[in-house]
């Protein structure tokens, strides 16, 4: 059947910040947080950042991280779901590349892979994207 969840609730609680270094077409994003898990799932710290770069207004290349560290503080008999999909006690460092290319003011195109360095306890594959970008 169709995979819908495991049952059980999250609150995740994190800062984001950004800061643009305007006039240089360059931006750098960040984030921590904290996913406070129940049902006996490790609740986890969670990091990102983000840094771009536009080229001549239309095309934009970013480079992103994200981690997740478990705590480790829930029930190990608890692997989560079907095929890991929301497993406990994760770990893992991704990191991967995006582009974007805006084709007039409001339309564009996006592009994307990312790639993990290390994991435990998750699923294991390049991760494609793609899609379009409409501004409004």
């Amino acid at each position: 059947g169709l995979y819908t969840g495991d049952g059980e609730l999250n609150q995740q609680m994190s800062i984001q910040f950004g800061r643009s270094f305007y006039p240089m077409p360059l931006y750098l994003t960040g984030e921590l947080g904290i996913n406070h898990r129940l049902k006996g799932y490790s609740e986890e710290f969670r990091y990102a950042a983000e840094l771009g770069y536009t080229i001549g207004g239309k095309v934009t290349v970013a480079g992103h991280i994200r981690g997740v560290e478990s705590f480790s503080n829930g029930n190990s008999a608890i692997t989560g779901g079907a095929g890991g999909l929301s497993g406990n006690n994760q770990r893992y460092l991704s990191y991967g590349t995006e582009i974007n290319l805006m084709l007039g003011r409001t339309l564009g195109l996006t592009a994307g892979v990312s790639g993990a360095a290390r994991g435990k306890s998750v699923l294991a594959a390049p991760a494609y994207s793609a899609g379009i970008i409409l501004r409004l």
